[in-house]
């Protein structure tokens, strides 16, 4: 895994969460309420600030978090046996 420095300043479990969501994403976002500052990950934008209070306080690319093996581990790992619909 490969040191992060804009991820290493979010609360623990939210790191985790980022992580946890590139392991079968190619991205997420990190948003904090306004109001009551819960933390949200999300693989996509639907959340937008006129919908809700939720600022968007970071986002994450797969590559700037894992290498290339890992990425490649993480897919087959995550994405195997997988249902499609």
């Amino acid at each position: 895994m490969i040191v992060n420095e804009r991820l290493s300043v979010l609360p623990e479990n939210i790191q985790k969460e980022v992580i946890e969501t590139l392991k079968g994403w190619t991205g997420c976002y990190v948003y904090q309420h306004e109001e009551t500052k819960d933390w949200k990950v999300s693989t996509g934008i639907g959340i937008t600030r006129w919908h809700d209070p939720w600022e968007l306080i970071e986002s994450f690319e797969n590559y700037e978090i894992f290498t290339k093996e890992e990425i490649e581990k993480y897919s087959k790992e995550y994405w195997n046996g997988a249902c499609w619909y």
